[in-house]
């Protein structure tokens, strides 16, 4: 039974993977590909307008204009999607109307007001399309085109259909193989499942990859062939009129301006028995064509007086395609990362319960019950971490939605910190009355009811309770994951417990960041706060059916943070200028950091500066990778440096040059409010860095920025642990309670960040330059840390 309860785990497993991945990329698919299509039937029809407009600017009435019928095909017979096209004019009334067949369509009623009082814009569900048609002093009418939307997005079914045959046949090979060894293999099981999990994750991800590419390579390569029809249906004219082209100039101007309206075109060319005779963008006229091996080419064949095998080439460059598709490939990695994660611990778990029997020697029982157990704290995390990325902007939009200045946009961060950190008083005396298991299911129910109060509640004081909710569950499970670990694990793997937190805290945000930006990038934030709701109520369903931890011989509280009142220790940990210093040096400064910068103000200045939620999530994912690979590499350099001090020191200067990049890289688009402190500092400071502040520069300096950041983290948090382990302070009180006054008071970081911060950018307008006061705050940390470090102990 227990095989078939863990054979059923991780086909669910798999499904749901499965489903993501289709989902994403159909969605993905379908973001880009209609726009892209729109766009090249927008483009078609700036042609048509080119003609009406230089007909309307001679003064005559549009009601006079006999060309549309003529000019209307070009577009109703490149792309089939276009149903009918007709002139309006201002007042919306219909002078001409042609539906696909081309026919007259005066008794159909479509007309589209909403778009004629906005010019130059196409319905949200891309229904219809509509272009300004300007006069010689005014505007006098519109071209409005009603838009299929099922064959707009034929080529997607299309190729979604082989896509879904493949991945059915991935999923139908591995759930075979998952069942033969899970009946078969015994105890080999687990490694060679999770292996052919990996395997099978990556042959969908290929499968999607090159569905995505085909899509693309469909959605630019059409917008090329389709200004191609339309240029060779002119040129099939000149030759039914008997006009040849040599008695025609300015074709390489006609070529040039085909170029200027598809920018992706890299050359277009008129060619006739494999000789250029008109080219924009390529050779000479007379040479021999050559295909340029860096683009793609697309033959259209034209009929011209005098010359055999004429053809109409369009070039179409791979890089605009490859960066097309990169951007969907972005998505797909971060799936991949973040589903590598949440499978490995899943299925971690049921092979820890396809194991687990009441003959199991203990050390074995104890990492099968964490194993079980360390996926439930995981995704806890994960669901939370999934509206990280539209939690900024979405907080600002409540304030403002009441009244409210921006600088409440910083209440539900600093509420969720605030009830966080006085979880921790209650909590190790409520599991040493209660628990391990009451606690964490409590503290399980908090997240869920949190995040469905953030998800439903629609106004912003509901919003800010919903968070602290979330924020006392998380503080629950925090202390409670360690006091499982540490209850369980036998002593000699103590520092293994202890990581468990650790791991699972940087696992649950890295694939809770990356996924939540993904789906904030599909759907509205409420639709995406809904998602993280729902999901936070299955991770309740696994809590409360998964963990069971002992329920009698409770140690005392682990966790001496809890018990930090009322004792004589605290007074001499408190009175210790050393541990005080590196307290507010190093402990609250980077907790600000985290809190503040990253947490607050990256995903507000990034979605202000015109940075989309997919792009904010992998942002903050690639943030957390770091802090996770710098945090393990600090033991190594703390021994190669000779010293946890200079590790600190390197720690807060990679965060004053991440925060000081990110002021630079993120600028608001808007002006500062003139009664800023810094106005004129961020007025000097924008003009000075705009002229060579490209858009690749600004990635760049965001990415170094964020690696920083990261790097700064990771080389504080642990180095300063072993600093404060080195205190007269530790060595007089202890340790572990000195580590633990340090854990719950430097939490006056996590607090205080979000607020100081929204208060700078709420003066600032919005505006980076509110960053610099923080950016004075860690160069003033650094230089009073390395102040004190000279007067410690050298091993400090």
């Amino acid at each position: 039974m227990r095989r078939f309860v863990a054979s059923l785990l991780v086909l669910s497993l798999a499904l749901a993977t499965l489903s993501l991945y289709l989902y994403v990329s159909h969605t993905e698919a379908k973001r880009t590909y209609l726009p892209l299509r729109v766009e090249r039937i927008s483009q078609l029809t700036q042609l048509v307008r080119q003609s009406v407009e230089d007909y309307a600017r001679q003064g005559l009435d549009l009601d006079q204009y006999s060309g549309f019928e003529k000019d209307v095909r070009t577009i109703l017979f490149a792309d089939p999607a276009v149903s009918q096209a007709q002139l309006v004019d201002t007042a919306g009334n219909r002078i001409y109307c042609f539906d696909q067949t081309a026919s007259s369509c005066e008794n159909n009623n479509f007309i589209n007001n909403e778009l004629t009082k906005n010019p130059e814009s196409s319905h949200k569900d891309y229904s219809s399309l509509n272009v300004p048609v300007h006069g010689q002093f005014s505007q006098v009418g519109f071209i409005q085109l009603q838009l299929d939307a099922p064959q707009l997005e034929t080529v997607i079914t299309e190729q979604f259909r082989s896509v879904l045959i493949w991945s059915g046949l991935f999923f139908v090979i591995f759930g075979v193989f998952t069942v033969i060894l899970e009946f078969r293999e015994g105890r080999r099981a687990s490694r060679l499942i999770r292996n052919g999990f990996f395997v099978f994750q990556g042959a969908i991800i290929l499968v999607l990859t090159v569905h995505l590419f085909q899509v693309y390579l469909e959605g630019k390569s059409g917008q090329a062939k389709e200004l191609a029809i339309t240029m060779s249906h002119r040129l099939d004219l000149l030759a039914d009129l008997g006009i040849s082209i040599d008695s025609v100039s300015g074709i390489e101007d006609i070529l040039q301006e085909y170029r200027q309206v598809n920018p992706d075109i890299s050359a277009i060319s008129l060619i006739s028995n494999g000789k250029i005779l008109h080219s924009a963008g390529s050779g000479a006229p007379g040479t021999v064509f050559q295909e340029n091996a860096t683009a793609y080419a697309m033959r259209e064949p034209v009929r011209l007086l005098g010359f055999d095998d004429a053809q109409l080439v369009s070039e179409l460059s791979f890089t605009s395609l490859f960066s097309a598709v990169w951007q969907g490939a972005r998505g797909m990695l971060t799936l991949l990362f973040g589903c590598t994660l949440l499978g490995g611990a899943l299925m971690g778990a049921a092979h820890a319960y396809r194991m687990r029997s009441a003959t199991l020697p203990p050390h074995q029982d104890a990492h099968s019950r964490m194993e079980i157990i360390q996926p439930a704290y995981l995704m806890s995390l994960l669901v939370d971490a999934m509206i990280w990325p539209i939690l900024p902007d979405a907080s600002q939009s409540l304030a403002q939605a009441e009244g409210l200045s921006s600088y409440w946009a910083q209440a539900p961060f600093t509420g969720y910190f605030i009830a966080l950190t006085f979880a921790l008083i209650p909590a190790g005396r409520l599991i040493h009355k209660r628990g391990d298991r009451f606690v964490f299911e409590i503290g399980a129910i908090c997240v869920a009811s949190g995040l469905a109060l953030t998800a439903f509640s629609g106004e912003f004081w509901l919003f800010c309770v919903g968070r602290m909710i979330t924020g006392f569950g998380q503080g629950l499970l925090l202390v409670t994951i360690q006091d499982i670990a540490l209850r369980t694990l036998p002593a000699e793997e103590k520092t293994q417990a202890a990581s468990i937190q650790v791991l699972g805290y940087t696992a649950g945000v890295i694939t809770g960041t990356g996924l939540g930006g993904l789906l904030a990038s599909f759907h509205p934030y409420q639709e995406t706060m809904l998602v993280a709701a729902i999901a936070s109520g299955a991770v309740l369903f696994y809590t409360l059916i998964a963990v069971k931890t002992p329920q009698t011989d409770f140690m005392k509280v682990t966790g001496a943070e809890l018990e930090i009142g009322n004792k004589p220790e605290l007074g001499i940990i408190l009175k210790d200028r050393q541990f005080l210093w590196i307290l507010m040096t190093v402990g609250v400064v980077s907790k600000f950091a985290l809190t503040g910068i990253v947490m607050f103000a990256l995903p507000f200045l990034m979605i202000e500066a015109g940075y989309g939620p997919d792009t904010v999530g992998q942002a903050l994912m690639f943030y957390s990778v770091i802090v996770y690979g710098s945090t393990k590499l600090a033991p190594r350099l703390d021994k190669s440096l000779g010293g946890s001090r200079a590790l600190i020191s390197c720690g807060l200067v990679c965060l004053l040059l991440g925060a000081s990049g990110l002021m630079l890289a993120v600028q608001h688009p808007g002006s500062m409010p003139e009664d800023f402190l810094l106005a004129e500092f961020g007025t000097q400071m924008r003009g000075a860095i705009d002229p060579w502040f490209n858009e690749p520069a600004q990635v760049a300096t965001i990415v170094l920025s964020i690696i920083l950041l990261g790097v700064g983290q990771g080389l504080t948090a642990s180095p300063a642990l072993a600093a404060i382990s080195s205190t007269r302070a530790a060595l007089n009180a202890g340790h572990t309670h000195t580590l633990a006054v340090y854990r719950v008071l430097e939490r006056v970081g996590h607090m205080s960040g979000p607020a100081l911060v929204g208060i700078m950018l709420a003066a600032s307008g919005g505006s980076a330059a509110g960053l610099l006061p923080v950016c004075l705050v860690f160069l003033v940390a650094a230089g009073l840390y390395r102040l004190a470090a000279r007067e410690s102990d050298p091993e400090t």
